[in-house]
């Protein structure tokens, strides 16, 4: 793995998302849990996500690992196949949505593992993560030949439909990919504080109507 960025390892166009009411999925994702394991679920929880399954393309789903891993302000999702992947195109497609209050997303990464052997330049991972679950629209974001790359996210969003997908060249091997979403949290003041404002205000207010 290269940066903070990367724990494991990650993932990968596909159509068509399964829906998932918040605080209705009490099956965590589990640390060796197959994307057969997902499909079967439909969806699973890691922390205060819910990662739904849409669809996956070229990928042994019972020999594939889908793996994750949550902490305060991030949460990583790794994709690790029995064996390397090599010549050919993959995708996986899902959603991940926060269910705890006063929490979005705000920056995406992305980053693969490839041996040293391989040929230079023969993988690209492209990542499009889009807002609104409406097709078309979206942002890209592209990892050649195992580069980290990262997108910082605009707005508040508490889901994020993701859209993957990897093509190998002849000569190009990939051993992993990896996710990591990370998410900022509103402070919300201290009850002294709320009353100290409001009693400051209520001041400000008098004063104001004397001066009248």
């Amino acid at each position: 793995m290269k940066t903070t960025m990367t724990r494991v390892a990650g993932a990968l166009l596909a159509a068509g998302f399964l829906s998932a009411s918040p605080g209705a999925i009490a099956v965590a994702c589990g640390t060796s849990m197959t994307l057969a394991d997902w499909s079967s679920l439909q969806s699973c929880t890691s922390g205060d996500k819910i990662y739904t399954f849409g669809a996956a393309s070229g990928l042994v789903l019972n020999g594939t690992n889908f793996l994750v891993d949550t902490g305060t302000d991030y949460s990583v999702a790794a994709v690790i196949p029995a064996s390397p992947l090599l010549s050919g195109v993959y995708s996986l497609n899902y959603t991940i949505e926060i269910t705890a209050p006063n929490k979005w997303f705000d920056g995406v990464a992305i980053d693969a593992d490839l041996p040293p052997d391989r040929v230079v330049g023969a993988v690209r991972f492209t990542k499009t993560i889009d807002v609104d679950g409406v097709a078309g629209g979206g942002h890209d974001l592209v990892s050649t030949d195992g580069a980290p790359a990262i997108y910082d996210l605009s707005g508040t969003p508490t889901k994020l439909w993701i859209y993957e997908t990897v093509e190998i060249l002849p000569g190009g091997v990939v051993v992993s990919f990896t996710d990591e979403y990370a998410q900022a949290t509103q402070t919300t003041p201290e009850p002294g504080t709320l009353a100290l404002l409001g009693l400051g205000l209520a001041g400000l207010a008098a004063s104001r109507r004397r001066k009248q």
